[in-house]
């Protein structure tokens, strides 16, 4: 294909790993691929946050591929111990999530969405899988209006 000059990229739902890390298992597949050859969930939620909340400051909730995808865009990440201080989260594979950090994430979402609903509606982009979102954002109000987006949703 590229002899071909033809552009072409992988496209991944992970969004724990980095780039890096599948250019290396392709290589291991004897797949050739450049960085920029990848797109991952996190590079499209980054995508998305920087658009939306590129002066925000933001809780992300995740592993590396996500911190470093949102850390490229330049964004204002909050860790957990400022949560207050966010006025959007994005979640991604967490591999130490567990009930506090649930608790932290709603009230994250509570603290924004209470004082800055936009048409009484709280849109929640996952780029991990949209069933994640749904429990934590259900957790505020069951009769929430929710708009759980998968990032496979938007095109690249």
């Amino acid at each position: 294909l590229r002899r071909r000059g033809v552009r072409f990229a992988f496209f991944t739902n992970d969004n724990a790993n980095p780039v890096r890390t599948w250019v290396d298992k392709l290589a291991a597949m004897g797949i050739d691929a450049a960085e920029d050859e990848i797109v991952t969930s996190a590079l499209i939620a980054a995508e998305v946050m920087a658009e939306l909340h590129g002066q925000d400051p933001i809780l992300a909730v995740g592993a590396t591929g996500l911190f470093e995808a949102l850390e490229a865009k330049s964004l204002e990440i909050v860790g957990l111990e400022e949560a207050g201080r966010a006025t959007a989260v994005v979640m991604g594979k967490d591999p130490l999530f567990d009930q506090e950090r649930l608790a932290i994430v709603c009230a994250a979402i509570v603290s924004f969405a209470v004082s800055d609903f936009f048409l009484g509606k709280i849109f929640c982009i996952s780029p991990a899988n949209s069933l994640l979102s749904r429990p934590i954002l259900s957790r505020i109000d069951s009769d929430a209006n929710l708009s759980i987006v998968p990032s496979s949703t938007f095109p690249v």
